[in-house]
């Protein structure tokens, strides 16, 4: 049975692998990471993951800083859209309409490519990047069309190569969207331009426990080498305990700084 102590360190390290939701508290995990590395007496496995950990950190950050931007975003621009998806509804119940009455082919393909044009302008209302300023389908008479038009365009014939038989990949645009203003934080300084490989992210989340544990016990040679190798603890175990301790001694030394 592990004695009480290893117990609680394993309670803290489970803890400290948690992902903060609130961009604070991720930000003194960052700090805690930092301070950590700069001890002289790291093993390089302990090290390793560290590095890892502060990388998935920072990407967290940045997706949380992201997020945020585009909440509020989305409360910015909601009732501009809100008016504009209303106008665009009532121009395709009447482009459907005529698709319906039209007789001849010409006029049904007429009808049907504006309704796919009226669809393609519903999802850019719909689905219009939250990392950028609105960009109105119908702007007022004063506003500076001509240097929003090439930006409309842009997003407009991004979302439409994006909607395939009236399916529409949301994922694509949003990530490519997202990729640009975390582009923009790294110019303007706000963000590190470092990026978290799948595995860095896997490392803050908690470690793979099918790759990282001992795997199942062979029929053993002898029970004396079973036994004794039962009551050793593993590489990953003694580097746990490793990295807890520093995280134990440094969890509450924030307010030193």
């Amino acid at each position: 049975m592990a004695p009480a102590s290893n117990n609680l360190k394993r309670k803290n390290r489970e803890a400290d692998n948690e992902i903060p939701t609130g961009n604070a508290a991720i930000k003194k995990k960052i700090r805690d990471t930092e301070r950590a590395l700069r001890r002289p007496t790291l093993t390089a496995k302990v090290r390793l993951e560290l590095e890892r950990k502060l990388k998935a950190l920072n990407f967290h950050s940045s997706e949380k800083l992201i997020d945020d931007f585009e909440r509020t975003n989305a409360k910015k621009y909601h009732m501009v859209k809100h008016f504009e998806r209303t106008k665009v509804n009532r121009k395709i119940k009447k482009a459907e309409k005529e698709l319906k009455e039209a007789k001849s082919d010409e006029e049904k393909k007429s009808a049907q490519k504006l309704l796919d044009e009226l669809n393609i302008d519903l999802n850019y209302i719909n689905h219009f990047p939250n990392t950028e300023r609105y960009i109105s389908l119908y702007p007022s008479s004063d506003s500076n069309e001509a240097s929003s038009a090439e930006a409309r365009k842009e997003i407009r014939d991004r979302i439409g190569e994006a909607t395939k038989d009236g399916e529409f990949d949301e994922d694509t645009v949003r990530k490519h969207y997202r990729n640009k203003y975390r582009d923009h934080l790294v110019k303007s300084g706000k963000i590190s331009a470092i990026e978290a490989s799948a595995d860095d992210i896997a490392a803050l989340s908690g470690r793979k426990e099918e790759e990282d544990q001992v795997k199942p016990n062979k029929k053993s040679k002898t029970a004396k080498a079973s036994k004794e190798k039962a009551g050793k603890p593993s590489v990953v175990e003694k580097a746990d305990v490793e990295q807890d301790d520093f995280f134990m001694a440094d969890g509450d030394s924030d307010d030193e700084e």
